[in-house]
């Protein structure tokens, strides 16, 4: 049997809040997104939306259909070859960054 754990040394036991800054929308795009989908067909995720949905929406960072809620959706549970990416990579504070600056209003 499954020994009963407290509530309270349950929330004892979960990791503490990241204390690592906040980084902009720009700074997580370089960190995390840029090898995959900066301009250039050596890119694989731009060469992909290159091939499948054309040139007008291959570099995410020059599209003007992208909203934060969609890019939020796609990190969190990836598409394709494109894996998540969890809080402890990408905190939900940054995604919102992220998603602010590839969202078409910004």
């Amino acid at each position: 049997e499954t020994p009963k754990v407290a509530a309270a040394e349950m929330d004892a036991a979960k990791p503490a809040a990241s204390t690592r800054p906040a980084r902009s929308g720009a700074e997580i795009f370089a960190a995390h997104c840029s090898y995959c989908h900066a301009a250039g067909e050596e890119n694989p995720g731009t060469f992909q939306l290159a091939a499948t949905r054309g040139a007008d929406y291959a570099v995410l960072e020059e599209r003007e259909d992208l909203t934060a809620e969609y890019v939020a959706y796609i990190v969190r549970h990836g598409l394709n070859a494109m894996p998540p990416f969890t809080p402890t990579i990408i905190t939900d504070a940054e995604l919102a960054s992220l998603g602010d600056y590839l969202a078409a209003d910004e």
